[in-house]
């Protein structure tokens, strides 16, 4: 066999190995919602396999998805840099999205709130291109948080609002009652009193429905602040006779 045929079947092996890589990785990337810890480990089975191309970046973009969805995202960059450096110049626009707005997570992770909102820009420049409106609820939310932390509570509202819309637009129930205990929070905290009951009274019907505690926590803690602060004590009364287990 000649070295030009040898290099050209070589060539063909890689393309071959390639294209069956990002497959296994594109599947993973189908169940990291649902099962994030298993698609963790089976990243983890991968770590140092993958050298070159999208398929590199692709395994980093999910590795520190799966990271987070598992709690244990830390504020190292190291993993989600390999994915920004090639999504941010190249490659489909959802994972350009999701590349920006985990490294913004990453950086938020390690208290660098300007390098996150900096990455959060960058991710809006994809927000006409996709329709993924789980992944732009996110990175809204992830917005408002960062404005919330700095106390400008006006630009968290702004954020917060869109990232309400945009969770409407799915399946996803339960952001859309976190979206909503958010707002009840930031306008509470603007001494709107009335627009943070309205949520915070939607926050806990819904956990009251869905059985979901931590929701009733969230919103009974909120609202007992409101009548507190506004001297409500009837309501404030209402509650705690209502809920005394969660009180």
């Amino acid at each position: 066999m000649n070295k030009t045929l040898l290099l050209g079947v070589v060539s063909i092996m890689l393309i071959g190995c390639g294209n069956n890589t990002m497959r296994s990785l594109e599947q993973l990337e189908t169940r990291i919602d649902h099962v994030p810890d298993s698609v963790l480990h089976e990243l983890s089975s991968m770590d140092g396999t993958i050298k070159w191309g999208e398929a590199r970046a692709l395994h980093a973009l999910l590795t520190v998805r799966a990271q987070d969805k598992c709690d244990l995202l830390t504020g190292n960059d190291s993993i989600i840099t390999i994915a920004t450096n090639y999504y941010g110049k190249r490659g489909n626009p959802e994972r350009r999205l999701f590349a920006h707005i985990y490294a913004g997570r990453v950086y938020s992770a390690a208290g660098n709130s300007q390098k996150a909102i900096e990455l959060y820009t960058e991710a809006l420049k994809y927000k006409d291109q996709t329709d993924n409106y789980y992944a732009l609820g996110l990175l809204y939310s992830d917005i408002a948080t960062e404005y919330s932390w700095a106390y400008d509570y006006v630009q968290a509202i702004e954020y917060m609002d869109k990232a309400l819309l945009y969770y409407e637009r799915t399946q996803k129930e339960r952001h859309k009652v976190l979206a909503k205990a958010s707002l009840g929070l930031y306008h509470l905290n603007n001494h709107n009193h009335q627009k943070a009951e309205h949520y915070l009274k939607e926050v806990l019907a819904w956990g009251e429905l869905n059985s979901d505690k931590y929701i009733i926590t969230i919103a009974l803690s909120r609202l007992c602040s409101i009548y507190d602060e506004t001297s409500n004590y009837l309501q404030l009364s209402k509650l705690y006779a209502n809920y005394p287990l969660e009180m």
